[in-house]
């Protein structure tokens, strides 16, 4: 009783009493068609937070079938349908693209069975604020849980992947357009400064297991001799991130401690860091990459001419691996081919340099000439059915 008798204890469960008591009562009072637009146009608005769609930030709308209380102090939404939404020049460009040739491209659209919130009496009353508690749930697609703390030293955000489902999850499509398949475990957790509201520090630790991307063709601007760019079924196999929140005169980033792939067509391994902002397209990448093919995969897939374009091309170093670099705003970024970055990252970090590790492959069939004598550079749709995965 003593402790509740303390001002800095009081005021915050009195406020916490105010909003459980506040829930409550708008699930019960209200038709359940008002709670849930009150609800979208919350979700809609933090998925939406300073973006705009005409500067080709990608813009979500949010749909809900039903909602229910979940522990009379949360709410708990079924069948949630995130949208990208576009705008009518967007349709209007992608239909001229489609009668030109183009793949049939449709909205990217992400359906969660089950998102639920609700606010932990016992969380709030150790942090001397709020503190809740959150559930996003693929059914036999996996869990991501976590909690989610705010008070006035600032706040704390994690989560835990529990045998999520790339694929139902759709995690990697929502990123980069192109399916992704496997499952990914570990732990993420973000500190939230107190004034700017950004990230200040955290850990990331994750790994997924037969991880698979593809097959999809989609559009790019990164390689500058094609328009569309098919991509084969290719495994990464093994895949683990680690990476830490740094935060240095206001400034927050992501260091990547270890990011790589061990697969059984694809070799891979990244390292640098990304200065956050609060739209991912406008942060700052300093980051390096290396990539390796499996020889067969390269053949089996009529491969050679795209690793023959300028980007890889360039980017070769004598033990098959092709590096390359992406430096700049994200959303205006262009990679370039790097022999330095082919060679891997050294034991003191950041650069590449003869401490490189080096894996042994089958070397890669050359480019074939086209008839004119010349490289061609279009590529192939794979002969092969995609492989089942394993």
């Amino acid at each position: 009783m003593e402790l509740l008798e303390r001002r800095i204890v009081r005021i915050p469960l009195y406020g916490l009493f105010t909003l459980v008591v506040f829930l409550a009562a708008l699930v019960l009072t209200f038709p359940d068609e008002r709670v849930k637009q009150i609800v979208i146009v919350q979700a809609e608005q933090a998925l939406n937070a300073g973006k705009r769609a005409d500067a080709g930030d990608r813009i979500w709308e949010v749909r809900i079938d039903d909602l229910d209380l979940w522990w009379f102090t949360g709410i708990e939404l079924h069948n949630m349908r995130i949208k990208e939404k576009w705008t009518e020049e967007k349709k209007a460009k992608v239909e001229e693209e489609v009668a030109e040739g183009a793949p049939p491209q449709e909205p990217l659209t992400v359906t969660i069975p089950r998102v639920a919130g609700r606010v932990s009496l016992i969380k709030s009353i150790i942090n001397l604020g709020l503190g809740a508690q959150y559930d996003i749930d693929f059914e036999d697609g996996g869990l991501i849980s976590g909690e989610f703390v705010q008070n006035s030293d600032g706040g704390r955000v994690t989560a835990n992947f529990d045998d999520v489902d790339m694929y139902k999850a759709s995690i990697l499509q929502s990123v980069t357009g192109v399916p992704g398949f496997g499952t990914l475990n570990g732990d993420v957790e973000i500190e939230i400064d107190p004034k700017t509201r950004r990230p200040a520090g955290g850990t990331i630790d994750l790994k997924g297991k037969k991880l698979t991307v593809g097959p999809a063709t989609v559009k790019t601007e990164l390689l500058p001799s094609m328009a569309y760019l098919e991509v084969p079924q290719t495994n990464f196999g093994t895949f683990v991130f680690k990476g830490t929140i740094a935060n240095e005169k206001g400034k927050s980033s992501l260091v990547f401690d270890e990011f790589s792939a061990k697969g059984r067509d694809v070799r891979m391994e990244v390292w640098g860091d990304v200065e956050l902002a609060r739209v991912f397209a406008r942060g700052v990448s300093d980051v390096s990459m290396r990539l390796q093919f499996d020889a067969e995969f390269v053949k089996e897939n009529s491969l050679s001419p795209v690793l023959n374009i300028q980007l890889f091309r360039s980017g070769k170093s004598s033990d098959d691996w092709y590096g390359m670099v992406f430096k700049g705003v994200i959303g205006k970024m262009k990679p370039k081919g790097s022999v330095v970055a082919a060679r891997g990252p050294s034991k003191s970090g950041g650069a590449a340099g003869k401490d490189a590790p080096k894996t042994s492959v089958k070397k890669a069939p050359p480019a074939l000439p086209n008839k004119k004598g010349k490289t061609t550079t279009k590529n192939v749709r794979p002969r092969r059915q995609p492989k089942a995965l394993k």
